[in-house]
C-alpha cells in the first residue's frame, strides 16, 4: 500500500528565471527496529509522470538512535524546479515506515507515517508584484498573498509568512503587523492574534502568553481527573495524585473511537519521548493544562494492567493531537507484560502565583518558577533575577530552592536509637555520601528535628530517612514520616544520577 504525500517545489520556466536546482534530506524510519523489508520511497514528477529519485528504506541490520529508539537512514537528493510527490511503498509492514523531506533550512517540506498523506508548498518562479507570490499549476502564475502572509517584493517568489508575534489580517499585505500587548502569535502565518487569558501577560516580542516578572504558572493539584479517550492509573489502578510539581506517573489506558472499554498500550521497544508527549498533550489539552514535559515508562517501569489491550506499536511524530491520529497497530495479544506507561508534568495554563522565597522568575513565559542553586538562598518574594539568590555563609548548606541555609553538623554523635525505626552510627557521613551520588534531597523542615528524605531521581521512591537534630543524623529504616512531627514546609531538590 502506498502512503503519499505532495510537496510542491520550486518551479519555473524559462532560462531567465529558472531557480537552480535544490538539495533536500531524505529521512525514512522505521518504529520496530527491523527496517522497511525491501520497501522503497519513490520521488515522481508529477507533470512528466516520472520517478526522479528513488530510495532504499532502513535495512535489517540497521540500528537504533537513541533516544528515539528508532531505526532510520538519511539520504540526499537534488531536485529541480517543477512538483513532486513522494510516496512509500513495498514495505511488508507498512505500518512501521515513516518518512520526511527536509530542505536545507531543516524545514519539514512533506512528511509521512503508515498510510497517512501530507502535502506542503514551496515558493515558485513566476514574477508577480508587491502583496503576490508565486505559484506553479500547469505553469508559472500568481496568487493574491492570503491573510497571515504578505509579499514586500516586486519579483519571483512566493508570499512570505508572518513570523510569530505578528499577524496579518488582510490579503495581499506587504508586511505584517506586530501583536498588541496582552495579545500574542505563537505560531507563524497568524491571521489575527489571541488575548492572553486569566492572569497572563504577552512576552515582550508577543510569541506567547505567561506570567509575568516574579511569577510562574502554578501547579495542578489533587487527583487528575481522565480525559475522554486517554487515561493514567498509578499502582494501585486509581487515577494518580499530582506531585507538588504537576507531576502524575502511571501506566497509560486509552479507549478508542467507537469503544466503551477501557484498554492498555503493548509498547514493545519503541514506546518514546514523542508518544509520551503526545499522550500527555491529550490529556492536558482536555483538562485546561499546560503541558510542560511527558516522558515514556518501559514495562520495567509499569504495572501490568487487565482487561482490553488495544494497540501496539504506536508511533507518533510528536506533533499529533491525539493518540488515536498515530500509526499504530491492533493487536491480539493478552499478555499484559508489556504494558507501558508516562509521566507527565502540567502548569495550570492561566494561573500565576507569586514566586515563593527561595525561586525566581526572569522571564514573562509558561513555566513555573526556578529555584536559586545549591548553596545559595533568598528570603526574597516575587524576585525576579538570579541575583536575590545569595551564597550560604562558611559551614552553612542549602539545596535548591531553598529560603534559607542551615548549619553544617560536624558529624559524630554515636548510636542512638529513634521511637519507631533504627539508627545506623555515623550516618550522617552517609547522607553526604548518598548526595555525592546523585540522589535528590527532600528536606522537610519542622521546628525540631529537621527530617531529610534521599530520593531516587528517577522513580521518586524514598530511599532512606534521616532524623536530624542540631549536630547529629539518625537514620530510619523505615522510609516513613514521624506521625509527631509538625511538617509546615516541603521543598525538592539536588541533581539528577
Amino acid at each position: 500500500m502506498w502512503a503519499a504525500a505532495a510537496f510542491l517545489l520550486a518551479a519555473c520556466m524559462g532560462a531567465d528565471a529558472r531557480r537552480l536546482a535544490e538539495t533536500y534530506t531524505i529521512v525514512m524510519r522505521d518504529s520496530h527496529g527491523d527496517g522497511w523489508h525491501g520497501g522503497t520511497l519513490n520521488v515522481t514528477d508529477v507533470h512528466s509522470g516520472n520517478v526522479v529519485a528513488s530510495f532504499t528504506g532502513p535495512q535489517e541490520s540497521c540500528k537504533y538512535n537513541p533516544p528515539l529508539d528508532t531505526c532510520e537512514s538519511i539520504e540526499t537528493v537534488s531536485l529541480d524546479c517543477g512538483n513532486f510527490e513522494a510516496a512509500q511503498h513495498g514495505s511488508t509492514y507498512h505500518e512501521e515506515c515513516s518518512w520526511e523531506i527536509r530542505d536545507a533550512a531543516g524545514l519539514i517540506m512533506a512528511s509521512a507515517s503508515g498510510t497517512s498523506a501530507a502535502s506542503f508548498a514551496n515558493n515558485l518562479c513566476a514574477s508577480c508584484g508587491l502583496g503576490h507570490g508565486s505559484i506553479y499549476v500547469s505553469g508559472p502564475d500568481c496568487e493574491v498573498c492570503p491573510a497571515g502572509k504578505y509579499s514586500d517584493v516586486d519579483g519571483a517568489g512566493s508570499c512570505k509568512i508572518c513570523e510569530a508575534g505578528k499577524y496579518g489580517s488582510t490579503p495581499s499585505a506587504v508586511a505584517c503587523v506586530a501583536c498588541e500587548a496582552g495579545k500574542a502569535s505563537s505560531t507563524a502565518g497568524a491571521s489575527a492574534c489571541t488575548a492572553c487569558s486569566g492572569e497572563l501577560t504577552s512576552n515582550d516580542d508577543r510569541t506567547l502568553c505567561g506570567c509575568g516578572l516574579g511569577s510562574g504558572n502554578s501547579f495542578p493539584s489533587g487527583q487528575l481527573q481522565d480525559a475522554s479517550s486517554v487515561r493514567i492509573r498509578d499502582t494501585s489502578n486509581n487515577s494518580p495524585t499530582f506531585d507538588s510539581e504537576g507531576v502524575v506517573s502511571g501506566r497509560i489506558e486509552v479507549k478508542p473511537s467507537g469503544e466503551t472499554a477501557w484498554g492498555t498500550i503493548d509498547g514493545n521497544s519503541n514506546w518514546d519521548s514523542r508518544d509520551a508527549l503526545v499522550a500527555c498533550r491529550e490529556i492536558g489539552n482536555e483538562l485546561g493544562y499546560a503541558t510542560v514535559s511527558g516522558t515514556p515508562l518501559g514495562r520495567d517501569d509499569t504495572a501490568d494492567g487487565s482487561g482490553e489491550i488495544w494497540w501496539e506499536s504506536v508511533q507518533c511524530l510528536g506533533s499529533e493531537g491525539t493518540l488515536e491520529s498515530c500509526s499504530k497497530w491492533t493487536t491480539s495479544s493478552t499478555s499484559h507484560h508489556n504494558d507501558i506507561g508516562i509521566t507527565c508534568k502540567y502548569i495550570q495554563a492561566d494561573e500565576c502565583e507569586a514566586c515563593p522565597a527561595g525561586k525566581f522568575s526572569d522571564t514573562i513565559d509558561t513555566s513555573s518558577c526556578t529555584n536559586c542553586e545549591a548553596g545559595h538562598y533568598s528570603s526574597t518574594r516575587s524576585a525576579t533575577s538570579a541575583d536575590t539568590c545569595l551564597a550560604c555563609e562558611e559551614g552553612k548548606a542549602a539545596i535548591a530552592g531553598s529560603s534559607n541555609c542551615i548549619a553544617s553538623s560536624d558529624g559524630g554523635g554515636g548510636e542512638e536509637e529513634e521511637e519507631g525505626g533504627e539508627v545506623d552510627d555515623g550516618s550522617f557521613n552517609e547522607a553526604e555520601e548518598i548526595d555525592r551520588g546523585g540522589a535528590y534531597w527532600k528536606f522537610i523542615n519542622a521546628t525540631n528535628p529537621v527530617i531529610i528524605a534521599a530520593v531516587s531521581s528517577t522513580a521518586g521512591l524514598v530511599l532512606a530517612l534521616y532524623v536530624c537534630y542540631l549536630n547529629y543524623c539518625g537514620r530510619r529504616r523505615e522510609p516513613r514520616l514521624l506521625d509527631d512531627v509538625a511538617v509546615h514546609e516541603v521543598e525538592l531538590g539536588g541533581r539528577e544520577v
